[in-house]
């Protein structure tokens, strides 16, 4: 597994041009600048969002506010765009992040922000999405220790794959699970390439922020998988972004609660109701946000004001969204604190990307990785016979497992639903897979899906 060579070499010069137009650097170069640390440490911060069709303005000037921090609005971008600063903005969300919050408000509308200085700037997705700057992601803690690399410059092949082929196997896993069609090697304008040369200690990364704060949740998720101890066997490590600024962060969805408020039982009585107060009533009586993507709504005719009339006794929460929104054929997914209702167009978002350590089920170390490639595509294979086998890529669905062997740090990369994720847990945790007699010698590595980790959360 690697890097095709067009890939690095256009990364490179990509890297090269970067660091010869770099003119202005407020600190060292690829870190945040003091001001810019500030923002992102507001951004961190928790907030509560409690909007009753209050105007886009007022809601920002109530955050600026409540965190201290300078936001304006784009707007030439919004007008371009055909934005309206005064839209109404109906949420009611508790325990999520300036930055979660932001993101409920903003993405439905097709609306984003990016940071310039010491401020927030409300814009468009695609100014946001056209906004590339470059960041430094250590991951020493990820690759282990230098000393077992065998020789510095690419290590002994008879002691197995050095730090540099675990840091290659690395980025093609970013690039296969975070923002997948946005890297030069698929013609995007995204660059990954490590430093320093011959010994990995970070990550570079030239891409917009949101693509930043992906791959630090991506890396952040293998640290939690790492850290998971091995004789409890493997655990499923979800999603939970990192925070930019310190250890701790409060934006990770909620996706225990959520997923627990789907399937805990409920009454609604709704006669003529407004769809806001629909979603405001059911999210409070569950403790949790629901969001309804705008675009959805606008395709199918429908608007905050929409009237609803529902009836139902001890039904679940997921059957009486399902009736409320049926002719949405609903999808949804679990972003940024919030339960995300959309329409039928994003397949996929129904799939959450999780790492499954396997420590204590395979043999571990940087010795033999042929026989641990074996072995994870034998366990792949089992895996997709077993749990929803008309789910995955090699048939035609979204869902996809791919492995990343670390010589110490070996994990399998699932995409999938949350109820096929419970299964996939219950699957490995049992006894018999202590026992590797089961590999078949014949076997051999199954590339990653060409179209990367079937969505994922990233």
């Amino acid at each position: 597994m690697g890097l095709r060579l067009s890939c690095a070499v256009l990364a490179s010069v990509a890297l090269i041009a970067i660091l010869s137009t770099q003119t202005a650097c407020h600190g060292q170069w690829g870190e945040p600048s003091a001001a810019e640390k500030k923002v992102l440490a507001a951004l961190d911060s928790p907030t509560v969002c409690k909007f009753d069709k209050m105007p886009l303005n007022r809601v920002v000037e109530q955050l600026e506010k409540r965190h201290g921090v300078k936001m304006r609005v784009d707007l030439t971008a919004f007008e371009d765009f055909g934005l309206h600063w005064g839209t109404p903005v109906t949420l009611h969300a508790e325990g999520v992040s300036l930055s979660a919050g932001l993101r409920l408000i903003l993405n439905p509308l097709e609306a984003g922000y990016v940071i310039d200085d010491d401020s927030l700037v409300i814009t468009t997705l695609d100014e946001e999405f056209n906004t590339f700057l470059t960041r430094i992601h250590p991951i020493d803690d990820l690759l282990g220790s230098s000393k077992s690399q065998g020789e510095e410059m690419g290590g002994d092949k008879a002691k197995g794959h050095s730090t540099v082929d675990d840091c290659k196997i690395l980025i093609e896993a970013i690039q296969t699970s975070v923002s997948v069609n946005s890297w030069v090697d698929v013609e995007g304008r995204c660059t990954i390439d490590y430093i320093p040369p011959g010994n990995p200690q970070s990550l570079v990364i030239f891409a917009p922020r949101h693509t930043h704060e992906f791959a630090q949740a991506f890396l952040g998720l293998l640290r939690r998988a790492r850290s998971a101890d091995p004789k409890e066997g493997p655990v499923s490590v979800g999603y939970e972004p990192e925070s930019s600024v310190k250890k701790t962060s409060t934006s990770g969805p909620n996706v225990k609660k959520i997923t627990a408020a789907l399937k805990s039982p409920t009454s609604v009585n709704f006669e003529e109701v407004p769809l806001d107060e629909v979603l405001r009533s059911l999210g409070e009586k569950h403790g949790i946000a629901i969001v309804l993507d705008r675009r959805c709504m606008s395709e199918r005719h429908l608007d905050c004001n929409s009237l609803i009339s529902a009836k139902m006794d001890s039904s679940s929460l997921e059957d009486v969204l399902w009736s409320i929104f049926r002719e949405l054929d609903p999808t949804y997914n679990i972003e940024n604190g919030a339960l995300m209702i959309r329409g039928p167009k994003a397949p996929r978002h129904n799939l959450e990307l999780r790492v499954y350590p396997l420590a204590g089920v395979m043999p571990q170390g940087r010795r033999n990785i042929k026989a641990k490639e074996r072995y994870a595509a034998e366990l792949i294979r089992m895996l997709s016979e077993v749990v929803e086998p008309n789910s995955w890529v090699d048939v035609g669905g979204p869902a996809s497992a791919a492995p990343m062997l670390l010589g110490e740090f070996d994990v399998l990369l699932v995409s999938q639903t949350p109820d096929a994720h419970e299964q996939i847990a219950g699957f490995l945790s049992r006894k018999e897979f202590r026992d590797a007699k089961w590999i078949r010698k014949k076997d051999v590595l199954p590339k990653m899906p060409a179209g990367g980790m079937g969505g994922g959360m990233f």
